[in-house]
């Protein structure tokens, strides 16, 4: 079964919501999908510590974490996310593009508790 993990909501009813801060989105999208409650579609949970989800991405052999300010507003074109890969899921595909693009990440850890939403924009590759 494939599921729908939502986590933002730019939009809504033809108001346009990405001036408003993350964590107001997120309010709406999870009234949204609580009325709605469709099987398929989940409402991404807000994580409180960085480095417990990080440590659960590693355990499950996850790439990784994206998080985003709490206070953020949308802003297209522009990312502002914070992607931090697993040392395990980098070493397992060390040959899959250039060693340049891992660098970034090589000394980086999840951001604060204080100010990031880490959303489950985490994925598997098989």
């Amino acid at each position: 079964m494939l599921c729908v993990w939502c986590f933002d909501l730019m939009s809504c009813n033809g108001k346009d919501l990405r001036e408003m801060p993350l964590t107001v989105r997120k309010l709406r999208l999870g009234r949204l999908l609580r009325s709605y409650a469709h099987p398929l579609l989940r409402y991404s949970e807000s994580f409180i510590s960085a480095d417990k989800l990080f440590e659960m991405a590693r355990k499950m052999a996850l790439e990784g974490v994206v998080s985003k300010r709490r206070n953020g507003m949308y802003h297209a074109r522009r990312c502002d996310w914070v992607k931090v890969k697993t040392p395990e899921w980098k070493k397992m595909h060390k040959d899959r593009g250039s060693a340049s693009q891992w660098t970034i990440f090589a000394n980086r850890a999840p951001a604060t508790n204080a100010d990031v939403h880490a959303n489950v924009a985490i994925r598997k590759f098989c």
